[in-house]
């Protein structure tokens, strides 16, 4: 397929920036690149040019939940959450409650849990740093941040920033528990033709910027092309070269509520590249032998719709980060 250049559009600013908060770009590359630092220790530096160290990690061998707590005397502290990196991350993408959900209640109470480091760092926080405690997280790292901030908020403590690219969405019933009024925003970055955002009932309360650019992988009918495609679209930074290189065709559409389009159950992109993607990928299935063409032949059908996407899941992302997504 011959992708023809994107036509103009505006580029619009990332959010307006909160004083003593994560800024975006910031939020991007702790979500993309630090969170899947190995080695990192408390005390160490999070991010350069910041003042961000590592504070606490929380490191569950048993379910593979990872994230960094990190702190600043001059900001607001940040939770950081990692995203599928190893086959128990691929379990908690396949978990049928939502994506993450296991990890989320696995690591929320308790002594050594989320909330725990949550309610001593806001209570730790002067006022003049920011108080409240961003969530910032890529892909499963960002449905762990929407877990973490509607079970927070919906018991009546105040977040700062959420800011998630590429996730998923989350169970409807527990993202109606956020409690929008008790945050400073929450901003999620959507590649456009991302299948993994195509995922989740619903995402919490907040905006989503959807993100074009034309993938450097040509699309061809064969599993592999079109894999490789998605790899793209799900893991090139949007905002800040950190991690890899920004599109030169990238543009980023104004802000719209996730309570609009975004989590309609008929949620499906509309570019013609996503639907070259999905006329390829029914050649592709069509063309596999038997017992393969039995395993991906709901594919084509299911990328139509939010509410699709979301009832083959478990086996969708079981197939997806077994490809390398």
């Amino acid at each position: 397929m011959i992708v023809e250049p994107l036509e103009g559009r505006v580029l619009f600013a990332v959010s307006p920036v909160t004083p003593g908060h994560v800024t975006d770009v910031q939020a991007e590359t702790l979500a993309r690149v630090t969170a899947y630092e190995n080695g990192l220790i408390t005390g160490a530096s999070a991010l350069a040019g910041s003042d961000y160290v590592v504070e606490h990690i929380f490191n569950n061998n048993r379910d593979g939940f990872q994230a960094l707590g990190l702190t600043s005397p001059t900001e607001a502290p940040v939770l950081v959450l990692r995203g599928t990196n190893d086959a128990k991350d691929v379990v908690a993408d396949a978990n049928r409650i939502g994506v993450g959900y296991n990890q989320f209640v696995d690591n929320w109470s308790g002594r050594k849990g989320v909330e725990a480091w949550l309610n001593s760092e806001s209570q730790a926080s002067s006022d003049d740093a920011g108080g409240s405690v961003d969530i910032v997280g890529h892909s499963l790292g960002g449905a762990l941040a929407q877990w973490i901030a509607a079970a927070y908020t919906h018991l009546g403590h105040r977040i700062g920033r959420v800011v998630t690219f590429n996730s998923p969405g989350i169970s409807a019933a527990y993202a109606r528990r956020f409690n929008p009024t008790l945050s400073l925003g929450v901003t999620d970055y959507i590649a456009d033709g991302d299948i993994v955002s195509m995922a989740g009932q619903a995402f919490i309360a907040g905006q989503y910027d959807l993100v074009d650019y034309n993938s450097e992988n040509e699309l061809a009918p064969s599993i592999e092309s079109i894999f490789n495609w998605e790899l793209t679209k799900h893991t090139t930074p949007m905002l800040t070269p950190a991690g890899g290189k920004v599109p030169a065709d990238e543009t980023i559409e104004a802000s719209l509520p996730t309570s609009g389009n975004l989590n309609s159950k008929s949620f499906v992109y509309t570019d013609a590249e996503y639907s070259q993607m999905l006329q390829d990928l029914t050649t592709a299935v069509a063309k596999l032998p038997a017992p393969y063409r039995q395993e991906y032949r709901k594919l084509p059908t299911a990328l139509r719709s939010r509410q699709q996407t979301e009832a083959i899941r478990p086996a969708l992302f079981k197939l997806l980060f077994s490809n390398g997504i």
